[in-house]
């Protein structure tokens, strides 16, 4: 019994085999860029040590021990030096982890949280104890440099990515998201958590206070695009270009004034008012509830 337990928890998934295979596809292409470059500038640094350790000694001999080696040929700093070589490999690695990333949040619309990524990868520098003695800071340093400098594979990012779905599906998780972010939008969180809107049969009217934040009502928006269309992005849309922008309060605003109606779909019509009140209206007083319920926290 034991022994099938043990069984069980050496198993390993590989995060390639819970991806699609175009994600796998683009993970694989760009490790293969990524790891040419890593590649490149780890056996340069290599070398570049390498040199100005052979420079110095060369040195010693020469001068006997009884001056500096003001004539390096081999640099610390520079341009072309050891710090500006480790600095580069950084970039690589951050690049790399940057670019699983934003392919995954772009392609399904989630947020994903980049600092606990680069927490787990060992990315994140350790922070400055003014009160360590210089030899254990260079010791700590050191240890960093080589781990957050390591060649990574794109599995390692893929698994932190998943970790942050909580279980669910990239779609799912995107879904999680919209209601989450429509859901305090509607909300003030500065006075008892009252609602900015209210119901009223097939209306749901937002009233001037919200407006004046346009991350809530942005928010708000996204929620009633996926509601009404089962979409995650309103990217490319015409409710994107008319509606996602920034609520002027005045005339000049194109929005103000006008009655958007449309066929077919669970929302009727979209109104704004130079107050900055926002009505919608939907199809019937069935979906107004429900948008208010699921989406607004009802």
């Amino acid at each position: 019994m034991f022994d099938l337990l043990e069984k069980f928890e050496n198993v390993t998934v590989d995060a390639a085999a819970r991806i699609s295979p175009d994600d796998a596809a683009w993970c694989e292409g760009n490790q293969i860029s990524y790891q040419r470059a890593h590649k490149l500038y780890t056996e340069f640094r290599a070398a570049l040590v390498e040199s100005m350790t052979l420079e110095n000694e060369e040195w010693k001999q020469r001068s006997d021990g009884r001056s500096h080696n003001s004539y390096t040929y081999c640099e610390f700093y520079g341009d072309g030096g050891l710090v500006s070589i480790d600095k580069r490999i950084k970039e690589i690695q951050r690049n790399f982890v940057a670019g699983i990333r934003c392919y995954f949040s772009g392609k399904y619309n989630i947020e994903l949280d980049s600092e606990s990524i680069d927490e787990s990868l060992g990315l994140k520098e350790p922070k400055y104890d003014r009160s360590m003695e210089n030899s254990r800071r260079e010791k700590v340093m050191s240890e960093h440099r080589e781990k957050s400098s390591r060649l990574l594979q794109y599995n390692e990012i893929v698994d932190e990515i998943l970790l942050q779905l909580d279980g669910l599906t990239f779609v799912d998780k995107a879904v999680q998201q919209i209601k989450d972010k429509a859901r305090k939008g509607a909300h003030n969180n500065y006075r008892n958590d009252s609602s900015y809107y209210i119901v009223n049969k097939k209306m749901i009217r937002f009233e001037d206070p919200f407006t004046h934040y346009d991350e809530n009502y942005r928010a708000v928006l996204l929620g009633l695009w996926h509601y009404n269309t089962g979409l995650t992005s309103m990217t490319g849309s015409y409710w994107y270009s008319e509606f996602n922008i920034r609520y002027s309060y005045n005339n000049a605003d194109k929005r103000v004034g006008r009655a958007y109606e449309f066929e077919g779909s669970k929302v009727c019509k979209l109104r704004f008012f130079k107050s900055g009140r926002w009505d919608i209206t939907f199809a019937s007083a069935e979906y107004a509830d429900a948008f208010a319920r699921e989406y607004l926290g009802y």
